[in-house]
């Protein structure tokens, strides 16, 4: 707020053609985001899965202790953990400014659902937590064509309840 002020700020996406797909007005700009966003989600998980420091990644997720001891640099591992994690944050602040606009708190209020995608997806577990977060997107997408999208994140909420009561009963049946 001390540099740019309080003020919404939107980005000037210049020129805009609308296509129609599946009867809805959808601008080009938009549609170079979301493959822009599929091709970077895409790339992180091949790169989670596929190489040398993905396999790091994964095994200091899994047991810090044992990582470091199998020779993995947790500093550094690290370090590549939330580089990753600023240019996603950012490309996430790009693709919204196009849409929508940017302002200060801008993700706040999506926090809860994010907590609840990567919980319902399994601590640990980017497989887990790339299915619930397309799960919510899908639904929560749908949501907002039949209803208000607030009601769209009602139901996502009482659903990630109903799968966490689900999974608490089951693991406590194992126990």
């Amino acid at each position: 707020r001390l540099l740019f002020g309080p003020r919404n700020k939107n980005y000037d996406p210049g020129d805009v053609s609308l296509l129609d797909i599946l009867g809805q007005s959808v601008a080009d700009y938009q549609l170079i985001a979301l493959a822009l966003a599929a091709l970077f989600v895409i790339g992180l998980y091949l790169f989670i899965y596929r190489t040398d420091y993905g396999k790091r990644m994964r095994a200091l997720a899994g047991n810090a202790d044992l990582a470091a001891v199998s020779g993995i640099d947790p500093v550094k591992v690290s370090a590549l953990i939330w580089f990753i994690a600023g240019v996603a944050g950012g490309l996430a602040g790009i693709f919204i400014g196009v849409v929508s606009r940017v302002y200060i708190d801008v993700g706040w209020d999506k926090i809860l659902i994010v907590i609840m995608i990567v919980i319902v997806g399994s601590v640990g577990s980017v497989r887990g937590a790339f299915a619930a977060a397309i799960g919510a997107a899908i639904l929560v997408a749908f949501m907002s064509q039949v209803t208000q999208p607030l009601y769209g994140e009602v139901v996502l909420l009482l659903l990630f309840i109903f799968i966490l009561k689900i999974t608490h009963t089951r693991q406590l049946a194992r126990t």
